[in-house]
């Protein structure tokens, strides 16, 4: 397993650059992967960071923990954050 450094490691320092473009191009939807031990991490303060992030950025954002071997032979549990843009709202009811 990793060192689990959250943000303060280089490639968690990736999630802000998403934001970054999340702001600048508006796309209608987004879908972001990442391990499940980010519910977790840090007593659930990235968690918290990431989903304030999005809103920040004009989306709503739901996540759920997928285990892969539903698709894949072998065994992941990974957490997907899906999201729309808030002013898309009213057009999908997930949200």
């Amino acid at each position: 397993m990793g060192e689990q450094a959250g943000f303060d490691d280089a490639r968690g320092e990736l999630f802000f650059e998403i934001v970054r473009v999340l702001r600048h191009h508006k796309p209608r939807a987004l879908l972001l992967e990442n391990v499940a031990n980010v519910l977790d991490h840090d007593e659930g303060r990235s968690l918290k960071l990431i989903l304030r992030e999005l809103r920040s950025a004009g989306f709503s954002a739901k996540n759920q923990v997928i285990n892969a071997s539903l698709l894949l032979a072998q065994h992941r549990q990974r957490v997907y954050f899906v999201g729309i843009r808030s002013d898309l709202k009213r057009e999908c009811e997930l949200f």
